[in-house]
């Protein structure tokens, strides 16, 4: 019987707010990339955490995580990121599924 090893988890959620994703992209600094005329979304790239895009509309998607509890924490750190930023009200989504 063949084991089977997880290599990527992927989590998707959204927000009820929407971004200006080019201000928002300067007021978090390095971690962000937001390049529209090659792509919708803007990248976070947070060292030791997973891939996060984050679109206009507030949804967002995790992705290249270990494991679900790593998952889980990349998204807790996105949400207090924003809600930091006040780009959101409180560190909350409105749905989130792995």
């Amino acid at each position: 019987m063949n084991e089977v090893t997880i290599v990527n988890v992927v989590g998707s959620g959204a927000v009820s707010s929407e971004f200006a994703l080019e201000e928002l992209s300067s007021e978090i600094g390095s971690e962000a990339e937001y390049d529209p005329e090659n792509y919708p979304g803007m990248y976070l790239r947070f060292e030791d955490k997973p891939t996060i895009t984050v679109y206009r509309t507030g949804k967002f998607i995790i992705y290249g995580a270990d494991n679900v509890d790593e998952i889980y924490a990349a998204r807790d750190f996105l949400l207090s990121q924003l809600a930091d930023l006040g780009a959101i009200e409180s560190p909350e989504d409105t749905g989130f599924s792995i």
